[in-house]
C-alpha cells in the first residue's frame, strides 16, 4: 500500500523557441507558454500544488504541453475545484506533445501519476473529490481499511486486474467489482464520480485487487477516451467549490 505524497518536482524554466523534442525521463512534463510546444517552458519531474509559487511562475500562462507518462492538469491550485484535464503518452512511446484546450492559460497545479515505465502496472487511486481532485490515495495491492475522515469520491485504475470496493471495512458489505476489461493501447481507466457504480461519496471503506466472485454487481471501467482531436483523454469539470 503506497498512500499519496507530494513529489518534489525539479522544475527548470527556459526561455526561446525549441520545443522539447525528446522526454528523456520515463515521468515528465513540460508546459510551454506558446501553442505548438515551443517558447518559454518549464520541465516538471514530479506533482506541483501550486504553479503561482515563485519557484515556478508558471501560473495561468501554459498553451501546450508534452508529456511522459500519465498527467493531470488543473485550473485551480492544489488540484482543487474547478476544471481537470488527463493526458499520457501511448504504449510504446516516450512523449505526447498538444495544445491544452479546456484549461489553456488556465493550469495552476500538476499532478503526475505513473511514468511511461509503469504506465501497465496494476494500481488503484481514489480522488476525495470528483474529476480526480482533492486528495489522492493509491494502492498496488489490497487495502482492507480506508479512513471515515477520506471523502472518495472518483478514481483511476491502471494495468490489467479489476478491484472490488466495499462499503464496509475488512472487505465486508455492498461491494462492486470493478472491471478493467485492457484496452487495445492499455489505456488507464477511469470513474470521474463513484455515484456513478452505486456507490455514494466517502463509502469506499476497503479494497480488494482482483473481482470478488460473488460482487453484488460488476461495472466495466471506461477507458480514457480521445476526443477527435486528440489533444485531451478527459476533460472534467467540477462547478462548486470543495
Amino acid at each position: 500500500m503506497a498512500l499519496h505524497t507530494i513529489s518534489k518536482a525539479l522544475i527548470f524554466l527556459v526561455a526561446g523557441c525549441i520545443p522539447l523534442i525528446l522526454c528523456l525521463d520515463p515521468l515528465e512534463c513540460a508546459l510551454y507558454e506558446n501553442s505548438g510546444s515551443v517558447g518559454a517552458h518549464i520541465n516538471l519531474f514530479g506533482s506541483v500544488p501550486d504553479l503561482s509559487c515563485p519557484s515556478n511562475s508558471f501560473d495561468n500562462r501554459a498553451k501546450s504541453y508534452c508529456v511522459s507518462g500519465l498527467w493531470i492538469f488543473y485550473s485551480e491550485p492544489d488540484y482543487g475545484y474547478g476544471l481537470s484535464q488527463v493526458d499520457y503518452s501511448p504504449l510504446g512511446t516516450n512523449q505526447k506533445c498538444n495544445d491544452f484546450s479546456t484549461v489553456k492559460d488556465d493550469v495552476s497545479s500538476v499532478r503526475a501519476l505513473a511514468g511511461a515505465d509503469t504506465l501497465l502496472d496494476d494500481s488503484f487511486r481514489l480522488y476525495s473529490y470528483p474529476c480526480f481532485m482533492g486528495e489522492e490515495m493509491s494502492a498496488t495491492n489490497d487495502l482492507p481499511t480506508i479512513s471515515r475522515a477520506y471523502n472518495s469520491a472518483s478514481l483511476i485504475i491502471t494495468g490489467n486486474s479489476g478491484w472490488t470496493i466495499y462499503q464496509g471495512d475488512d472487505y465486508t458489505g455492498i461491494n462492486v467489482c470493478l472491471h478493467a476489461i485492457p484496452g487495445v493501447d492499455n489505456n488507464p481507466r477511469s470513474q470521474t464520480n463513484i455515484v456513478n457504480v452505486g456507490f455514494p461519496w466517502g463509502s469506499i471503506r476497503s479494497v480488494r485487487k482482483g473481482c470478488n466472485p460473488i460482487a453484488d454487481q460488476t461495472v466495466q471501467v471506461d477507458p480514457l477516451s480521445l476526443y477527435d482531436n486528440s489533444t485531451t483523454l478527459e476533460v472534467c469539470k467540477v462547478g462548486f467549490k470543495i
